[in-house]
């Protein structure tokens, strides 16, 4: 019984960590597009 608890959980952190991830991969996007934008004003 513990042990599927802990295969569940585990998977469970599984899943919120790849979501977490798939969020600060977008979120650094926006930011690199947002520093790329603000190079480019500062250039003109």
């Amino acid at each position: 019984m513990e042990n599927s608890f802990n295969d569940e959980l585990y998977c469970s952190l599984k899943d919120e960590l790849r979501e977490v991830n798939a969020q600060i991969d977008v979120h650094s996007e926006q930011l690199m597009n947002l520093l790329d934008q603000k190079k480019e004003l500062s250039v003109n």
